[in-house]
């Protein structure tokens, strides 16, 4: 998540916008297209269906996991 955050910075609508303008669709669904690929892999899917991380991301969330425990 952190990652998205600095791909994509928050949407600050304009005063007045309306609610999920056609902007606004336009930044959201750039955000969900990139969760997707990040989510929807081969190898992920092979490895662990259900899994909420890719590979890479899973890896580094292991890896700061055995930074911590020690």
């Amino acid at each position: 998540m952190e990652l998205l955050h600095k791909s994509f910075p928050p949407y600050l609508p304009k005063k007045g916008e309306e609610y999920m303008s056609p902007k606004q669709r336009a930044h959201f669904k750039k955000v969900l297209e990139a969760l997707k690929v990040e989510l929807i892999g081969l190898k992920r899917l092979e490895a662990r269906p259900t899994a909420t991380l890719c590979i890479d991301c899973k890896t580094l969330d292991e890896l700061r996991e055995k930074q911590v425990a020690k």
